[in-house]
């Protein structure tokens, strides 16, 4: 998983906040208080006691607020310790950890430097030094200006001395839970001074599970939430039951079901859902689609009277007792055939929980499988990030449950704004380099990657540009409020699918999508000013395969009456088969395919570098391989590698290796095509010696093929010309298209040629149209 590795390298401030919960159509836009003085890492979240009352656009499950990647700023508190210990030392940097921190320890500033006038933003302990952290080094009252009270996450430091890691990540040296490293070994392993604590979770690298993508896991199930107050809140766009497009689903979720506070005995969320009930559970087909009712959502726990509803019903099992019966009575009378727990969530104070939530949550699993048997099916909702997540056990949880959902999406918003870490600059609400990052402590907790479906909104999250001639995602660009209301959701900060394929299809008023293939996000800006990043299905398609790659289980969306059937808008369907998928091969194609028989060679003359057949071969043979074989290589679509290499009385150069895919034509993969034609331009050209060779082109009707020596002092591959399609860090724009594609060079400067061979595998059996 090389590639998933580097993508830690891509954004660094990236998934800071999450304003967690499945998406509705109010957008609310919080503030947070200054930081309270001895105020704890736990303590510190930017959940608001107060918020507005929802907009006329729905009102329920608003993400507000935020909270802080608790997980970024651990390593960054630890690489700014280790370099600060080395200067202390007088030493040289570390090499391996300091010299990849991110640009708040580059430049000296940011949320792990305090001072007299500006407390720690994590709530750590600030020191004489202006250094943030925990212990005697920042805590001691002749060394501390502020927050001196606080305790670490984990460890010695920690409130009772001996908190262990939630999920059983590794516990720093300096208190920080995580996955890195420096949690987990130590950041300078040459002096052994600052080892990861033992007992207090794992002290080892785990690795992602690795699956091909070819076997395509995420088609196992795909779940669609539906939103049953958006026929009585939207003023659009309302889709009742009979409308949901059921296109292959295998399990359509009611979203959401409430219980009493007192008595635990579950009631309609709004009395008029019972009208439609019968019409959802209608929908339901025996062995392809499945009818279950949600519990919960991220309104139940906002403060009101249901706040502390889940945590004191876990709590005894007299309270549990009350609310399974009274959720069977429910299922039997109205159809169900399965629920889903969306608690959202223990643990966490300021939202209705105790630290007993973490345990009594798994009591409640156990307790309802028991009482479900094979019946009904039972699932539920993981946080997706590690400040919330932490107050889970899913590696115990999945033992109950058929499967768990990971909310991969409102990472980011315009509560972003709140947060000091992070502050008002346009971010999608669902980067998948943060989605892959927050998904590791799910492996750490021994999670089977087959019991965890990937999030997929059908919406957008927006932003007001404060400039409009910044618009370009991870350009710093920043914003000045949620962006513009669409028509139907009527709500700032949000736009369903159907209002942003509208926008699109608006020719009155042209928008220009980017598609920024590393993050697998579209974005584009509307009305003047305001910015949406939304998904697509080319970037579903492109999250499903990586997510493939990790062994995912399935895929849930929210919502899925944000999108009509007849819009274009939707992935394709899965397959129906429960059994596992065979491995993927081209089908039948109505697009003309290459005829060998039509080759042409161009070689590449005059005084243009030059390799010997063996390096061409050798560089051949390493491309034609890192594609799967049968990938379908759409029109337009380039795939480029470069191998750098010295030749003996040739000195250092780099050979560049091009697949690229003419109007109207389709290619599928095979190695043994790839390496042949390639082999034609060595073969047929330059044929005086073996040390002469100069490379050129064999293009056919279909396909064109290119290798090319290039002098290294001086040349790189992407100095060859633009195509109008490629995937290899160029920006530009798609002069004869409405859209851009855009992969951001700095990304793709730190990922080697296997991880960007990878990265285009992944890209390869899709034709990537903005």
């Amino acid at each position: 998983m090389a590639l998933l590795r580097a993508f830690a390298l891509v954004l660094p401030l990236s998934g800071l906040c999450h304003a967690a919960s499945h998406a509705n159509d109010a957008s609310n836009v919080t503030t947070v208080a200054e930081l309270p003085p001895n105020q704890t890492v736990d303590q510190l979240t930017a959940i608001p006691e107060q918020r507005p009352g929802s907009g006329p656009g729905g009102g329920y499950r608003q993400p507000t607020g935020a909270v802080l990647d608790i997980l970024g700023l651990g390593t960054s508190y630890i690489n700014e310790e280790t370099k600060y210990q080395q200067w202390l030392r007088g030493g040289p940097p570390n090499d391996t950890y300091v010299d990849k921190t991110d640009k708040w320890q580059l430049t000296g500033h940011g949320p792990l430097r305090c001072s007299r006038e500006q407390a720690c933003v994590d709530g750590s302990c600030c020191n004489s030094e202006g250094l943030c952290g925990y212990g005697p080094s920042h805590c001691a009252p002749d060394r501390c200006f502020s927050n001196c009270n606080a305790h670490a996450m984990c460890g010695r430091e920690s409130e009772d001395g001996h908190t262990p890691c939630g999920l059983q990540l590794c516990c720093s040296y300096f208190g920080w839970c995580g996955t890195e490293p420096q949690h987990c070994i130590d950041p300078e392993p040459q002096w052994n001074t600052a080892p990861c604590q033992k007992g207090m979770g794992k002290c080892e690298i785990i690795k992602p599970p690795s699956c091909s993508a070819g076997m395509k896991t995420t088609e196992y199930r795909r779940i669609g939430y539906y939103q049953g107050w958006n026929v009585r809140k939207r003023k659009c766009d309302r889709v009742y039951p009979r409308d949901i497009n059921t296109d292959g689903l295998t399990h359509l979720y009611f979203s959401f079901l409430y219980f009493d506070p007192v008595t635990f005995e579950v009631k309609p969320m709004d009395p008029y859902d019972e009208q439609l009930y019968p019409s959802f559970t209608k929908l339901k087909k025996p062995g392809v689609l499945q009818t279950w009712i949600a519990i919960g959502g991220w309104e139940f726990n906002d403060d009101g009277p249901t706040k502390w509803a889940f945590s004191d019903m876990v709590s005894s099992a007299a309270n549990r007792q009350k609310f399974i019966s009274s959720l069977l009575l429910f299922m039997y009378k109205w159809g169900f055939e399965g629920a889903d727990i969306d608690w959202e969530y223990p643990g966490e104070a300021k939202r209705g929980g105790r630290k007993s939530d973490t345990i009594n949550f798994v009591l409640l699993m156990k307790e309802m499988r028991q009482a479900f048997g094979t019946k009904f099916g039972l699932s539920l909702a993981l946080a997706p990030d590690y400040w919330y997540l932490r107050y889970f056990k899913p590696g115990e949880l999945q033992h109950y449950v058929d499967h768990m959902g990971f909310m991969a999406y409102d990472l980011h918003g315009s509560w972003d704004t709140d947060v000091k870490a992070l502050g008002s600059e346009i971010r999608p609400q669902a980067d998948w380099t943060e989605i892959n990052k927050n998904l590791m402590p799910l492996w750490y907790d021994g999670v089977d990657p087959k019991k965890i479906n990937l999030g997929i909104p059908y919406y957008g999250r927006t932003y007001k540009l404060l400039d409009r001639q910044c618009d370009r995602m991870g350009g710093g660009c920043k914003f000045r409020g949620p962006g513009a209301k669409g028509m139907c959701t009527d709500s700032e900060g949000i736009l369903s699918n159907n209002e942003i394929q509208r926008l699109i299809q608006d020719k009155s008023k042209p928008v220009y999508p980017y598609f920024n293939v590393t993050a697998a996000q579209k974005y584009m800006v509307y009305d003047l000013n305001s910015w949406v990043a939304f998904d697509d299905p080319q970037t579903m398609q492109i999250k499903m395969l990586w997510a493939d790659m990790l062994c995912v289980g399935g895929t849930m969306i929210w919502s899925i009456d944000y999108q009509n059937k007849s819009n274009g808008f939707e992935p394709p369907p899965p397959s129906k088969s429960t059994s596992t998928p065979a491995p993927w091969m081209p089908g039948p194609s109505h697009m003309p395919n290459p005829d060998w028989l039509q080759d042409k060679v161009h070689c590449e003359g005059g005084a243009g570098a030059k390799t010997d057949r063996g390096k061409a071969i050798g560089a051949i043979n390493s491309f034609c391989k890192m594609t799967q074989e049968g990938a379908a290589y759409k029109e337009g679509l380039v795939r480029r590698w470069q191998s750098d290499l010295p030749v003996e009385g040739l000195g250092a150069h780099k050979i560049c290796l091009e697949i690229f895919v003419l109007k109207n034509c389709e290619y599928f993969h095979s190695f043994d095509d790839c390496s042949r034609e390639l082999r034609k331009p060595i073969d047929q050209c330059n044929t005086s010696g073996v040390n002469g060779k100069q490379g050129g082109t064999v293009e056919n009707n279909c396909v064109r093929f290119k290798i090319d020596p290039r002098a290294d002092a001086s040349s790189d591959c992407k100095s060859w010309p633009p195509v109008r399609r490629l995937i290899d860090g160029l920006n530009f724009t798609l002069a004869d298209t409405e859209g851009m594609v855009d992969v951001t060079d700095h990304v793709l400067a730190q990922m080697s040629d296997d991880e960007l061979a990878q990265m285009d595998d992944v890209l390869a059996p899709m034709s990537i149209e903005p």
